[in-house]
């Protein structure tokens, strides 16, 4: 069996005149139930709808109620028992349960259950008599339709009793005629033999048998007024109570079609009341809101947004319809105190607009006249650029030629550097020549001396060689002195123009990089000029859009009045004040067609 927890044993007091009604299909999966259900379980419809039923099963119930419950109902039979069941967080509810198959055409197509409120003695006796079953000391004792009947032992001793009980009636009163027949011949035969004891013995059957006839008599009438007395309370619309419908015989038969009876038209007419009742307060409600919706709706079709519909004493439904009609007129007030505040910051900033867009445009005019003349800088720049080019390209040619020179004088420097070293030796040879013939002129002179007048001759030429070797010496020195000056000064220049050499090529590739830089400047002011001339156009164009600007500001400004007129019309609730004082309409090349409130009426039947 199920077994649903936790529990609280907290009970959970059903109100006063609740109903609970619930269908479940032939494997009892719950089909459908009413909104006493939902309260008294505590589920949500979603939670139970299309689940098993057990899912109110209390622990606490015996199983032997439940398979007494299914096995009358697939007998065909209703079922009348105390259940408790279990709510969502675990505390309880007791009900009297009227379970009863539910017939198509003839047919079992599921079960209904309808379960009232019991009273505290049926409650106390059910949970008492249940206890013994679920802590196991329920020997001799069944549940029989919903019954605690004792079973075994003495109950044996019943059995005929029961078997009398059950049979029809058209046996049982068989039976107690033929005991009043058997009793009343017997004693009638024992008087004509003039036997007392035996005479004695028939008037007991004869009573036994008016006693069973008078008690079955009794029980008859019993039943019959129960019935009448339920059928008058079905008539009076009351559909709870027990109805005993145990036996088999025909008045249990026709109990049990009773509590049928009970069950499905108790549903149906419970069903039918609070859906009665709920469409005669719905009605009722329909017709009150209506009534004050129709004044908010009237007014704020004239203008007066600030009325609103009181919510006391309405039900959920109205309450939150109302409240969302409030809510609306709310918005609508808020959105039209929007409105109005934001024409009249709309008609301030579209005369600050013209008054800057005037501004603009004057600005940009005075702009175009300085591009224009930036325009002719530039150009007049990028021709002076352009000539720098050209002249750093020439310079370099003359740097490149210059570099080329000096290496061409360094070479023939250090050739001349060579040729005077070698002039050097030269000439300190030719000295030492004029050295050698000096002294040979001495000793050419001594030997002419020798000589004597023979001589004479010869010591002349002498004298006159070693006075050109003495002038060639002189020359020698002179020579070899400013030849050695000259190769200090020749590897001086030399080392100069070595010196040169990478300066020149240095300011070569520095007036290329001019040039470069120079090619680059004007390819950088002619994207400038074309940048120039594209902004000067465009600076007209904004000139241009300026002064539209400036038209379109002053037709918004006067759309903007317009707007605070319509906007003076409402009545916002604030001190029933109009939203917005009159303003004075400014001229304007299009006005809008205004909006109006009321054009269509929808009725609260027609919006339900």
């Amino acid at each position: 069996m199920r077994k649903n927890l936790p529990i609280t044993q907290t009970e959970y007091m059903l109100p006063e005149g609740m109903t609970i009604v619930s269908r479940t299909d032939l494997k009892g999966r719950i089909t459908y139930m009413n909104a006493d259900f939902i309260e008294a379980a505590g589920f949500d419809e979603e939670e139970m709808m299309g689940k098993a039923h057990n899912i109110v099963r209390h622990p606490d119930m015996p199983e032997e109620a439940f398979a007494d419950l299914w096995r009358t109902l697939q007998a065909g039979k209703p079922w009348t028992g105390l259940v408790k069941n279990r709510r969502k967080n675990g505390d309880h509810y007791w009900v009297v349960a009227n379970a009863t198959p539910v017939l198509e055409h003839g047919e079992v197509t599921g079960y209904m259950s309808v379960r009232t409120l019991p009273t505290r003695e049926q409650v106390a006796a059910a949970e008492a008599a249940y206890r013994l079953f679920t802590e196991g000391r329920a020997q001799g004792l069944a549940i029989v339709e919903g019954h605690v009947v004792k079973t075994g032992g003495l109950a044996a001793l019943n059995a005929p009793a029961r078997w009398v009980g059950n049979a029809p009636l058209r046996t049982k009163f068989g039976l107690l005629a033929a005991t009043l027949i058997a009793g009343s011949a017997g004693g009638a035969a024992a008087l004509a033999l003039g036997a007392p004891l035996l005479a004695a013995a028939g008037a007991l059957v004869i009573g036994t048998g008016l006693f069973t006839g008078a008690r079955l008599a009794g029980r008859l009438r019993g039943t019959l007024l129960e019935a009448a007395s339920n059928l008058d309370g079905f008539s009076q619309g009351r559909f709870d109570g027990v109805i005993d419908a145990r036996g088999h015989d025909e008045r249990a038969q026709m109990m049990v079609a009773l509590k049928r009876v009970q069950t499905r038209v108790g549903f149906e007419f419970n069903d039918a009341k609070r859906s009665a009742i709920a469409i005669e307060a719905q009605r009722q409600a329909e017709a009150l809101v209506a009534g004050e919706v129709n004044t908010a709706v009237g007014a704020a079709r004239n203008g007066d947004l600030g009325q609103r519909i009181p919510l006391e004493g309405k039900n959920a439904f109205f309450t939150e319809l109302c409240g969302g009609v409030n809510a609306l007129l709310d918005n609508i007030s808020s959105t039209f105190r929007d409105v109005r505040n934001a024409a009249e910051q709309l008609s301030a900033a579209s005369d600050q607009v013209a008054q800057t867009s005037l501004s603009l445009s004057q600005s940009a005019s005075q702009q175009a006249a300085a591009v224009e003349e930036t325009t002719a800088s530039l150009q007049e720049m990028s021709a002076s650029v352009k000539g720098n080019a050209e002249s750093a390209t020439v310079t370099d040619g003359i740097a490149t030629e210059a570099a080329q020179q000096a290496q061409q004088g360094g070479a023939a420097v250090g050739q001349t550097v060579d040729a005077m070293k070698s002039i050097a030796s030269k000439v300190r040879v030719i000295d030492d020549i004029a050295y050698q013939t000096n002294l040979l002129a001495l000793n050419a002179a001594i030997e002419a001396a020798r000589a004597g007048e023979h001589g004479r001759g010869f010591a002349v030429v002498a004298a006159e060689v070693r006075k050109l070797a003495e002038r060639s010496q002189v020359a020698a020195q002179e020579i070899g002195q400013l030849a050695g000056s000259s190769v200090g000064m020749a590897e001086q220049a030399g080392s100069l123009l070595t010196k040169m050499v990478p300066a020149i090529h240095k300011t070569s590739e520095l007036v290329q990089e001019i040039a470069a830089s120079s090619g680059e400047q004007a390819d950088g002011v002619q994207q400038i000029t074309g940048a120039m001339n594209n902004l000067s156009s465009t600076t007209q164009q904004t000139a241009s859009a300026s002064e539209q600007l400036s038209a379109t500001a002053e037709e918004l400004s006067a759309q903007a009045a317009q707007l605070q007129d319509l906007m003076a019309k409402f009545q916002l609730g604030e001190d029933g004040a109009p939203a917005a004082a009159p303003v004075a309409a400014r001229p304007s090349r299009s006005a809008a067609p205004a909006m109006r409130f009321g054009q269509s009426k929808t009725t609260f039947a027609e919006a339900s």
